[in-house]
């Protein structure tokens, strides 16, 4: 039986993939997945290498995942919080980052039990063959891809090139420590 929406099992961590490469877009992935009146409030936690993240649905269209650092300069723990979008085309699903004005956009598949998740990063050479046609652009630093269109011509491409723009060779596993999420 494949696993659906594993509710916040499916998260931030993202941003912080192995992966050296990345993919964006001024639009989320496929459709947003919505949260029950029921699912406000529910908490997990997670760990991923040697970071641990914590995630909460803080509202029906909201889920927030956070961390807490060191910093060195004054002594003390910080807390950064991130939100997400975990979105589903298809059979697929999709974590959305935002940072500043583009989505950071992450495959992902859970486990059947939903207490594991892996994270694909992207496989530049797949993504190489479609520069300067259709959506995918890259920028200076050509280790990021971003996709420019519509959200239905992003969406198509994604469709269609998801089995080979995804790298089963890089991925990031995080593994629920806590929370019934």
């Amino acid at each position: 039986m494949k696993k659906t929406w594993s509710t916040v099992g499916l998260f931030l961590a993202v941003s912080l993939l192995v992966s050296c490469s990345a993919l964006q877009s001024p639009e989320i992935v496929g459709e947003r997945k919505a949260f029950s009146e029921d699912e406000v409030g529910n908490e997990s936690v997670w760990k991923i290498e040697d970071q641990i993240y914590y995630v909460r649905v803080a509202a029906t269209n909201r889920l927030v995942a956070s961390i807490v650092e060191w910093d060195k300069d004054r002594q003390t723990h910080k807390l950064e919080t991130e939100e997400i979008v975990l979105s589903r085309l298809g059979d697929d699903q999709f974590l959305n980052l935002k940072i500043e004005d583009l989505y950071h956009i992450h495959y992902l598949v859970p486990s059947d039990d939903g207490r594991v998740l892996l994270f694909y990063g992207i496989n530049p050479d797949a993504l190489n063959k479609h520069l300067g046609r259709g959506v995918v652009k890259t920028d200076a630093r050509h280790d990021v891809y971003t996709l420019e269109g519509t959200k239905e011509e992003i969406d198509q491409f994604i469709r269609a090139n998801i089995k080979s723009m995804y790298d089963p060779g890089e991925v990031t596993v995080a593994h629920l420590i806590s929370g019934s999420l």
